[in-house]
């Protein structure tokens, strides 16, 4: 399997401990380089000090949530790099597009999956074509 962009950081934004574990390992392994924060609050401060290549972004978060954050960066920072969402529920009729998401991921998701998404957004040739 081809290795992403060297170092190519990506920042994972979930409230889940063990899933953000589990994503850092597996997308380190790939060759990112990842910083896991578990808020949209923590989000914030990380986008302010490191502009990553991608972000990974959890929807349901308590406090802020992924909109809520997503609208906070954009008035902060204003463009953002592209944003993989993963969520276990969307509504059918939101424009994903319009609301500036590259690719999203329903939860629960494969591991190739995410990979995949990764590389989608950092412009790494993708070994698994199944994100979308």
């Amino acid at each position: 399997m081809p290795q992403a962009s060297p170092g190519a950081h990506l920042l994972v934004v979930d409230d889940e401990p063990e899933l953000l574990a589990l994503l850092r390992v597996v997308l380190e392994g790939e060759g990112f380089t990842v910083t896991g924060v578990p808020s949209g609050a923590a989000a914030l401060a990380q986008l302010a000090a490191n502009r990553p290549a991608c972000i990974l972004l959890d929807l349901q978060m308590p406090g802020m949530d992924g909109w809520e954050f997503l609208d906070e960066a954009r008035a902060r920072f204003g463009t953002l790099p592209p944003v993989v969402l993963m969520t276990a529920s969307l509504p059918a009729d939101l424009d994903l597009v319009a609301r500036g998401i590259a690719v999203y991921l329903a939860k629960p998701f494969d591991m190739h999956e995410i990979i995949d998404a990764a590389r989608l957004c950092v412009g790494a040739p993708v070994a698994h074509p199944s994100a979308h």
